[in-house]
């Protein structure tokens, strides 16, 4: 159970958490339940989920192993599951998911690897050598790269949102462990 209780219905938040369904597609999952007690910011934080799901050039399978990879990092079950539901939904292979768990890069290509230690560097700290960033630079776009950042961000502020409040797995999906590998 989630130490702040989810709003009830009838209440306030209604036609906010009805605006909510209907940006994504009808699901409303336990993370955007939790804030929902602030309507505004439960939908202007989804607005930027939406935003990264269909509106960005950043690849969906390097959008994903960066998702992943900030999951590990701290260890948020609920992202992780979400998300390895949808990478492999859009082809990214077990071993390249088992690659972020287990902190080992030769599953994955040059690319894949760059965003993959980008995002794990970035979950651990907040910063990074130039170095890492020139290495994007050389497989990315600047525009990529931008992405690539706001994702990072984003799903780092969800993973923020969803562990202390110990929020719940939904029951639509799947419970993993980002500390364990996939099969």
């Amino acid at each position: 159970m989630a130490r702040l209780p989810f709003p009830e219905t009838g209440t306030e938040q209604n036609d906010w958490i009805q605006r909510l369904k209907e940006q994504r597609n009808g699901r409303f999952g336990n993370v955007f339940r939790q804030i929902a007690h602030s309507p505004e910011g439960a939908f202007t934080v989804s607005q930027i989920g939406v935003f990264l799901r269909k509106g960005i050039a950043l690849p969906a399978p390097l959008r994903e192993l960066a998702i992943l990879a900030i999951a590990r990092v701290t260890e948020c079950d609920y992202e992780w599951s979400h998300h390895v539901a949808i990478a492999r939904r859009i082809g990214v292979a077990d071993d390249k998911i088992n690659a972020v768990v287990a902190g080992k890069m030769d599953a994955l290509d040059e690319t894949e690897t760059a965003v993959v230690e980008y995002a794990t560097v970035v979950g651990k700290t907040a910063r990074v050598d130039a170095s890492v960033i020139e290495r994007l630079r050389e497989k990315l776009s600047d525009r990529e790269v931008a992405e690539l950042a706001i994702t990072v961000g984003y799903y780092s502020m969800i993973a923020r949102i969803l562990l202390p409040f110990e929020v719940p797995l939904d029951d639509f999906v799947e419970q993993l462990s980002a500390r364990e590998t996939v099969s």
